[in-house]
């Protein structure tokens, strides 16, 4: 499964842009994506969220994505 780098939750976070344009997409609360931001939610690695990462951040996929590690 994948999750985002700690690069692409390092930059996403508090980045309005990002914040701004993920709340318009899923009709949410920034604070609910804080908190997806947070908990590193499954919905960051949906194609319409990563889209909007790509655009505001600049990094690429294999930057944004890595595979979660086994607890």
């Amino acid at each position: 499964m994948q999750v985002l780098s700690k690069k692409a939750l390092s930059a996403i976070t508090r980045n309005n842009k990002v914040i701004g344009r993920l709340v318009a997409k899923f009709d949410k609360h920034p604070r609910t994506i804080e908190n997806w931001i947070d908990n590193n939610d499954v919905h960051l690695t949906n194609p319409s969220s990563l889209e909007i990462i790509r655009e505001e951040t600049g990094l690429t996929d294999e930057e944004i994505l890595t595979e979660k590690q086994a607890a």
